[in-house]
């Protein structure tokens, strides 16, 4: 670089001069130097679209990445209007499979709390039994080992609630097993195709998900 030469940048020409000769000497300068311009025209061809950098990968055929992508995605080439129809589509397909679930767990809902309300009742009407008969019918003495024999029984029910549902006896999930049972019965009684409902749902996970990547392409 010690005479006078042009500098192409972004396809212009510049007339470039060299500095001092004692500049242009110095070896850990020249590399600096050439680092520079080497980033510089680099930025300039990326900023033009000559060449595409992706992270850590710089790729100098734009156009074959772009094809490459579109093959992965075949439904790149279709205009954000387009896709925006697509998932509008697979939406109104998907309304009267959501609205009988909706109202399947609604049924489910109320019924399973009916039921642990009416644990409830029994538990109390079993306590208001003993106390009654504890105290005016009969006597401690002959309630003691009933109560005794009740809780065993207690105990035995939740054992095999145990063994039936794999989780241990409480409200919360005998609320959680009483509504997917009641839920499963409702789905079956109104003939839901549940394969059917799993395809739409992932067909329109993608049909978003295509959608998102082509408002951020027509961003860039």
């Amino acid at each position: 670089m010690t005479n006078h030469h042009q500098l192409m940048m972004s396809h212009q020409h510049s007339a470039v001069s060299p500095p001092f000769q004692s500049y242009i000497l110095s070896p850990s300068r020249m590399h600096r130097l050439l680092f520079f311009v080497f980033f510089l025209q680099m930025d300039a061809m990326i900023e033009s679209g000559q060449v595409l950098r992706f992270r850590s990968l710089i790729f100098e055929d734009p156009d074959t990445v772009a094809l490459a992508v579109q093959s992965v995605l075949p439904e790149l080439h279709k205009s954000v209007a387009d896709l925006r129809e697509d998932v509008l589509r697979v939406e109104k397909e998907l309304e009267p499979f959501e609205e009988t679930k909706k109202v399947v767990n609604s049924s489910a809902n109320l019924k399973a709390r009916l039921m642990t309300w009416g644990a409830l009742g029994i538990m109390v009407l079993q306590l208001a039994a003993f106390v009654r008969l504890t105290y005016f019918e009969l006597s401690w003495d002959v309630m003691e080992p009933t109560a005794y024999f009740a809780q065993i029984l207690t105990s035995v029910i939740l054992a095999g609630y145990f063994m039936l549902v794999g989780r241990e006896a409480g409200y919360e999930s005998m609320y959680d097993a009483l509504h997917a049972r009641y839920t499963r019965k409702g789905l079956a009684a109104k003939a839901f195709d549940e394969a059917q409902y799993q395809r739409l749902q992932n067909l329109l996970i993608n049909k978003r998900q295509s959608l998102n990547l082509a408002r951020k392409l027509g961003r860039l």
